[in-house]
C-alpha cells in the first residue's frame, strides 16, 4: 500500500486501490482515490493557502501604509505647533519691547522681512510686517511706519500670489 499526506491536515493516509474514496483518519477529510483528482485537490489547497497568505500580506502592507500616513500627520502637527510657538515668541517679543523700539530696530526688522520674502517665507514675512508699528506718539513717525508696513504687506501678498500661481 502507498501512503501520502492529507491535503487538509497533513496526516498520513494509506491508499487502498479497492475504494473509490479515501478518508483521513485524523480530520475525516474525504477525497477521491484517483491520483489526478488528488492532485487537483492538493493544488486547490495550495492555491487557497497562497491566496490567504497574499490577503494577510496585503493587510500588513495596508497597516504599514496607514501608520505611515498617521506619522506624517503627527509630523505636520508638530511643525505647525513649532511655527505657532515661534510666532507667539515674536508677538511677545515685540509686544513687550514695543515701547523701546527705535528706528534702528524697526529697520532691522524690515531687513529680516526682506530676507524672509527672498527666501519664499511669505507667511513669516507677512506676520513680521504686520508687527511694524512706530511705538512713540509723534505723528510723523506713526505715518511713516504705517506707510512702510502697508507697502511691505502689499509686496509680500503679491509675491505670495505670484508664487502660488
Amino acid at each position: 500500500m502507498e501512503q501520502f499526506k492529507c491535503p487538509q491536515c497533513g496526516g498520513n493516509i494509506l491508499i487502498n486501490d479497492e475504494k473509490a474514496f479515501l478518508f483521513c483518519p485524523y480530520c475525516g477529510a474525504k477525497m477521491p482515490q484517483k491520483q489526478d483528482a488528488l492532485d487537483k485537490i492538493i493544488k486547490h489547497r495550495e492555491h487557497t493557502q497562497q491566496f490567504k497568505e497574499e490577503v494577510r500580506r496585503r493587510k500588513v502592507q495596508e497597516k504599514v501604509e496607514e501608520e505611515t500616513r498617521s506619522n506624517k500627520s503627527i509630523g505636520i502637527f508638530i511643525i505647525g505647533c513649532i511655527i505657532v510657538f515661534i510666532a507667539l515668541g515674536i508677538v511677545v517679543h515685540f509686544g513687550i519691547r514695543g515701547e523701546n523700539n527705535s528706528e534702528a530696530e524697526l529697520k532691522a526688522l524690515v531687513t529680516e522681512i526682506q530676507a524672509d520674502l527672498e527666501a519664499g517665507n511669505y507667511d513669516i514675512a507677512l506676520f513680521k510686517a504686520e508687527q511694524l508699528h512706530w511705538p512713540h506718539s509723534d505723528t510723523n513717525g506713526i505715518k511713516r511706519w504705517d506707510k512702510e508696513r502697508e507697502s511691505l504687506i502689499k509686496v509680500i501678498k503679491e509675491a505670495k500670489k505670484a508664487a502660488d500661481n
